[in-house]
């Protein structure tokens, strides 16, 4: 779950002021609206201590917008940092995601081999599953826990739906495909990365994530192998490459992750972590002098020479 974690130690600056607005401005029955918001960041004043009320008062009512390029330039403009944009996002695809939820089981009810209506409600749960784990904004371990559980119930029962979708309509199998690859990715789960892979053999984004679970574990030769298929599919993309690369440095195959390093630089030459990792390696290989050019070479294009 650790992809899912995102601290928001921001959030009763974002809005501390809106419980203020509630009995002034804002009619109780309402969702928030984005000039209100707007207003509620620009006058906010530091007070955690009512941030879980506050966020639940949001919570229940709602806002009335989503987070469009121009809406996130309106709040980026009143204050809004880049935790209060993910509570409010939080607020968003929760709402939508359980009216999603109701809608799709009400259709279930009635017509219980609805392919389609499994694969939406699916959908739903996986966005609950995702704005579950988002809430980590809690500083008490037994409720970081709760929302962890939570979360994972959620990805669970998408898991169940899309399933049930497939089995009801293989078509439905490329749509589904991505999903299982953003469950897998969340949970650091093969099964469920080869299951994307499985309904989409061509899914390039599969056979990195998994290779990178396989890298987390230390199953250099596995993550070898997604990556070769990764490379095949996008020959001139860095990331696959420098994990490659990285897998045979920690194999001690120094020759074979030079290949790779040498790849990187080619494609993304201005990232100069790029020239930090051949840098290692030559320390590695005893060439000190090629290893202190990278490093300058480096320190040079975090300076903006040329």
């Amino acid at each position: 779950m650790k992809k899912l974690i995102v601290r928001l130690p921001a959030v009763g600056v974002v809005f501390a002021m809106i419980i203020c607005f509630q009995t002034v401005v804002f009619p109780q029955e309402k969702p928030f609206t984005i000039d209100q918001i707007s207003r509620a960041i620009a006058a906010s004043s530091k007070d955690k201590k009512l941030l879980e009320k506050i966020v639940g008062d949001v919570r229940s009512r709602g806002v009335d917008f989503f987070l469009t390029q121009e809406v996130i330039a309106r709040l980026r403009k009143a204050g809004a940092t880049d935790e209060i944009l993910g509570v409010i996002n939080l607020l968003i695809s929760t709402k939508d995601c359980r009216e999603r939820i109701e809608r799709f089981s009400k259709i279930l009810q009635v017509d219980s081999k609805n392919a389609q209506a499994f694969f939406e409600r699916g959908k739903g749960y996986k966005s609950c599953g995702m704005a579950q784990g988002l809430r980590y904004y809690e500083l008490d371990a037994d409720k970081v826990k709760k929302f962890i559980d939570q979360s994972k119930k959620f990805l669970d029962q998408a898991k169940n739906d899309f399933d049930e979708a497939i089995e009801l309509e293989p078509k439905l199998s490329d749509k589904i495909a991505p999903h299982y690859l953003f469950i897998g990715e969340i949970n650091e789960s093969i099964p469920e990365l080869t299951k994307a892979i499985e309904l989409d053999p061509e899914l390039y984004d599969g056979y990195v994530a998994r290779a990178d679970v396989f890298k987390n574990k230390k199953d250099y030769d596995k993550a070898i192998i997604d990556y070769n298929k990764a490379i095949e599919m996008r020959p001139n993309f860095a990331t696959p490459h420098t994990n490659r690369g990285l897998c045979y440095f920690y194999k001690q195959d120094y020759d074979s992750a030079l290949k790779d390093f040498n790849k990187v630089i080619e494609v993304a030459p201005s990232f100069p972590n790029n020239y930090r990792r051949r840098a290692d390696l030559y320390d590695k290989v005893g060439k000190k002098d090629l290893a202190q050019q990278d490093r300058k070479k480096a320190n040079e294009i975090e300076r903006g020479i040329k």
